[in-house]
């Protein structure tokens, strides 16, 4: 824990926000002062917690350590703040403000050995290869979740030097008439070799595990096949599981083809490989001007004439269309080929799922080899 801040209570009103962030992030507490004298600490709520843990831990241990029988009237158990401090450090009057130190906040209950969550804590079932493979993925991702959170509670253990620090000491005067004092002792909360055995545990329990999974998937296997006959043999369940992914995709890009239309008649041109419709003959007409008249020329007024336009033929077009898409024919019966593969893929998992397999012991070579 760093030294110390003091301030008053008008300083503290004004970035309460910083305070509370230099306590949980920087391990700063920061004394709050009022007309002069020491009032209130802020100080992270783990560091209170165990002041409190040891406070309390004093209060029902005796002298020598053990525990004792409550008196009528207990003393006053001693301040949950612990001694004091041992330096402060004053701000310049009238500063407000102070520069916040950028750090990489603490790990709190995250500890990077492994990710990932879970959500099926349940015991995996290893009768069948693909099915603890696959099927069990739940479980697998239930016990590296109870694994990484055995981790954090771990690290966070060996994180804390005071859990693993214990004293005794007594006091005796230079003369006998001098000041008595009771002999103080604090307990080791936690041992490092503890610590291991539950880390070795736990990732025992997921390196096993994780190996009958693997194990499993290099077992299991099926053939695909399709009407009879063998299109794809002794396939591994991992493969299926990709096999049966890309023909899910494959069959909606089959389905999104282009069709021709049908409102055509359609024909497979051999000289150029593409769709063409039969010829049509169609008239290419011109607009020529025509007069209309509507009231003859007369000594005093001149003709009424209106000028129309009239379409007159020229020509003929003879149009043939030409096209790239499938027919409609084409593209349903590959879409059968593709569902039928689909179901052949499946059903050749479910069939490498009901291969026997054995649960794998590595975890216990692997630990016992480390830490023993």
């Amino acid at each position: 824990m760093s030294e110390p801040v003091i301030e008053s209570m008008a300083e503290v009103r004004g970035h309460l926000a910083d305070v509370i962030d230099c306590a949980r992030r920087e391990e700063t507490p920061t004394i709050i002062t009022r007309r002069g004298k020491q009032e209130a600490v802020v100080i992270d709520i783990e560091e209170y917690q165990r002041l409190r843990r040891i406070a309390e831990d004093a209060e029902r241990l005796g002298p020598t350590g053990w525990p004792t029988k409550p008196s009528p009237s207990p003393p006053s158990p001693p301040s949950p703040l612990g001694p004091p401090w041992p330096q402060v450090r004053r701000h310049p009057p009238g500063s407000r403000t102070r520069k916040m130190r950028r750090r990489a906040p603490r790990s709190r209950g995250r500890f990077p050995l492994f990710e990932g969550g879970a959500r099926d804590q349940a015991e995996p079932d290893h009768r069948g290869g693909g099915r603890a493979a696959h099927a069990g993925a739940g479980c697998l991702e239930g016990v590296r979740s109870k694994s990484l959170q055995d981790i954090n509670a771990a690290h966070a253990k060996v994180q804390k030097p005071a859990l693993l620090a214990g004293i005794s000491r007594t006091y005796q005067p230079k003369d006998e008439e001098g000041e008595q004092l009771p002999p103080e002792s604090t307990r080791v909360q936690v041992q490092a070799e503890d610590v291991l055995r539950e880390v070795s545990a736990s990732l025992t329990r997921l390196f096993d595990v994780t190996a009958t999974k693997d194990w499993a998937n290099c077992l299991a296997r099926a053939d695909v096949t399709v009407d009879g006959r063998a299109l794809v043999a002794d396939v591994p369940v991992s493969y299926l599981l990709f096999l049966e992914k890309q023909l899910a995709e494959l069959h909606g890009f089959v389905k999104k083809l282009p069709t021709l239309d049908a409102a055509e008649s359609w024909s497979l041109d051999p000289s150029t490989d593409w769709w063409k419709t039969d010829p049509v003959r169609t008239i290419r007409t011109k607009k020529v001007p025509r007069n209309h008249v509507e009231a003859e020329a007369t000594e005093k007024h001149p003709a009424q004439v209106e000028v129309y336009y009239e379409d007159v033929p020229i020509g003929y077009w003879t149009t043939v269309k030409f096209s790239g898409a499938l027919p409609a024919r084409l593209v349903n019966e590959l879409l059968e080929r593709v569902e039928k593969l689909q179901q052949a893929v499946k059903f050749a998992r479910e069939e490498a799922n009901g291969t026997e397999v054995t649960d794998q012991r590595v975890g216990d070579a692997v630990f016992g080899y480390l830490f023993d």
